[in-house]
């Protein structure tokens, strides 16, 4: 089966098949094959509904979408007769693109009057005769042996090995008067999705992810982040994986697991990380994830929240994405930047020669920087002993109090750090930057700039000027970077370490 894109409005709608018979004029009497000019069946997905009533999912397919049978894919049709005797038994009809058609490559279907027509799906060329009741009158009791003995395969991870797991049977309503028979095809398994913040690793060559499945629960990636598992509604589930924290070190990672009731036959539910709503980034920034919430006050006492009232905020998580020297130096839940500024008419920055940090010239690697300010603090010694380095002094002798926890100390932020309070704390999605060519807007609107002044003036800071700011990533031996959040845009560009009245803001790991 494959997805298709449709109009939301269309998901239910059937696919039409016309499989030909006998000319009108061949009519027998009573329980004899009445033969007609054609039989035009309909097939629709019934669709999953979801647990906590949060709308109805296509099995294969993420919102608005709808499934269509594709070439090669086949359903297994019986006809039970009015004398309970079966007048076809698993029947094989394959869809060519165009139409359904059976061994003999023919789209003949007969009909009988009074009978009734069953098919299911996924087709078993080998289905026994234990796996279907002749006896029995609906889709459920007649496939129920079928349904019971169903067990799912641990890998679904491509849409065929998902969509073969997926048994769905129908009962077909005739229209004796029209010679249409519509199945309405219902899931007899129930349905597990699993959203994740993924992001895919790529730095220094790398092509990992984040979150990955256990061999038993290979899960179906149906959209950015989103995964998908079927499983059998009588069975207790578990799906269990790993969440790679590192994007450069395959070997620190943490077990994950889901497990509750299996929701009933046609049914869904979503699990989410966390809270967080499922997304995929691509990534090649060296880094480890943080156990942080962007947007977070970061108190005196070392912990985080969302209120203002009985304690004392000391700066604002945006980001949890923490360079891999901090995570290893113990600070392991993300970045706080500082309520106010250390000034708003900086001094110069520091000598014009080699700082020796790497030199960034295009969109990528400012995005990637998220090391030199630390880097160039505490361990090329920029510090607040250090006059040499003027800008860089002013960061690391903040004079807000953060003596209570653990933390690396105030220092004047890398460029990729100011990337990420425009994207985490302004709440847009910059990853088209990443691969622009040299200078310019980082971000072309008012949105970031105003949801950035808003996040830290409500937890009592003063808003950015609109003037630049100091980073500590250098662009060239002369020349640093520099960002504005000005009302309408956020630039980066860059300016000479010897130009002075620019800003300067810290920033700390903890």
């Amino acid at each position: 089966m494959k997805s298709k894109l449709l109009n939301a409005g269309l998901l239910a709608c059937a696919l039409l098949i016309t499989l030909s018979g006998c000319s009108s004029d061949e009519t027998l009497i009573g329980d004899s094959r009445t033969a007609v000019q054609s039989m035009k069946i309909s097939v629709s997905d019934g669709m999953f509904t979801s647990v906590d009533n949060n709308g109805a999912k296509t099995r294969a397919t993420d919102d608005v979408t709808g499934t269509t049978f594709s070439n090669g894919d086949a359903i297994g049709i019986f006809v039970v007769k009015s004398d309970g005797k079966l007048a076809l038994t698993n029947a094989k009809y394959t869809y060519d693109g165009t139409s359904w058609v059976n061994s003999d490559n023919t789209d003949l279907l007969s009909y009988y009057v009074g009978a009734k027509y069953f098919a299911y799906y996924p087709y078993q060329a080998n289905l026994a005769s234990d796996k279907y009741d002749a006896t029995q009158t609906t889709a459920e009791a007649f496939f129920a042996p079928l349904i019971i003995g169903w067990t799912p395969a641990a890998d679904q991870s491509t849409q065929d090995k998902y969509t073969a797991q997926d048994l769905m049977v129908s009962m077909a309503t005739v229209n004796a008067s029209t010679h249409a028979g519509a199945f309405a095809m219902f899931h007899q398994m129930s349905m597990v999705e699993m959203d994740f913040p993924q992001y895919h690793y790529t730095y220094g060559g790398s092509d990992t992810y984040r979150f990955t499945f256990d061999a038993a629960s290979k899960s179906f990636n149906v959209a950015a982040g989103k995964y998908r598992l079927l499983v059998n509604p009588s069975v207790a589930f578990s799906v269990t994986g790993k969440n790679q924290y590192s994007s450069t070190d395959a070997t620190k990672k943490k077990g994950w697991k889901i497990s509750g009731t299996t929701p009933a036959s046609a049914k869904y539910k979503i699990y989410t990380y966390k809270g967080v709503s499922a997304f995929l980034s691509e990534t090649q920034r060296d880094f480890c994830l943080g156990t942080a919430n962007v947007g977070d006050y970061l108190y005196s006492d070392g912990t985080t929240g969302t209120t203002t009232v009985g304690k004392t905020i000391v700066g604002i998580v945006f980001s949890n994405e923490i360079s891999t020297a901090e995570y290893n130096a113990g600070y392991t839940h993300g970045y706080a930047l500082a309520l106010t500024d250390v000034s708003v008419n900086g001094p110069t920055w520091g000598p014009t020669h080699d700082a020796g940090l790497t030199k960034l010239t295009t969109f990528v690697g400012y995005y990637n920087d998220i090391s030199a300010g630390y880097y160039g603090t505490f361990t090329k010694g920029y510090d607040k002993s250090n006059s040499t380095y003027p800008a860089w002094q002013l960061a690391n002798n903040y004079n807000v109090d953060v003596s209570g926890f653990t933390n690396s100390g105030w220092y004047l932020p890398s460029i990729g750090q100011w990337w990420d309070v425009a994207a985490n704390l302004g709440k847009v999605d910059l990853t088209s930057q990443q691969t622009i060519s040299g200078d310019g807007y980082l971000y072309n609107g008012s949105t970031a700039t105003n949801n950035i002044k808003y996040a830290i003036t409500a937890a009592g800071g003063t808003a950015l000027n609109s003037d630049y700011y100091c980073s500590a990533s250098e662009y060239n031996t002369g020349n640093y970077m520099i960002v504005c959040f000005y009302s309408s845009y956020v630039d980066v560009s860059h300016a000479r370490k010897y130009s002075t009245g620019y800003c300067v803001r810290a920033v700390l790991a903890f």
